[in-house]
């Protein structure tokens, strides 16, 4: 998800490479570049937020989508009209 989200958010995927195991070692290794420096306009909570989906230790990302959800709302002070209703019901079944 947080390749996804940084891609919305900056037309880009995080790394790239022609070699796929150079690739792959970045996935693993490296830091991933800064949203702001590629798109300044982005506020800081939403950086914060799509870094912490990419951090590569799973005890550094969220625990669950509702703990996502919650920073999400929070990134411009209101969530977009309906989606929180909407990934509440997809999540529940």
């Amino acid at each position: 998800l947080g390749v996804t989200l940084f891609k919305a958010a900056t037309g880009e995927v995080p790394f790239t490479s022609t070699d796929w195991f150079e690739l792959a070692r970045m996935h693993v290794e490296a830091a991933p570049p800064s949203l702001r420096k590629k798109r300044p306009a982005l506020s800081k909570r939403f950086e914060r937020l799509v870094m912490k989906c990419l951090a590569k230790h799973p005890d550094d990302r969220y625990r669950d989508a509702s703990a996502l959800l919650a920073d999400l709302a929070e990134v411009d002070g209101k969530p977009p009209a309906g989606l929180l209703a909407r990934w509440r019901e997809w999540w529940s079944g």
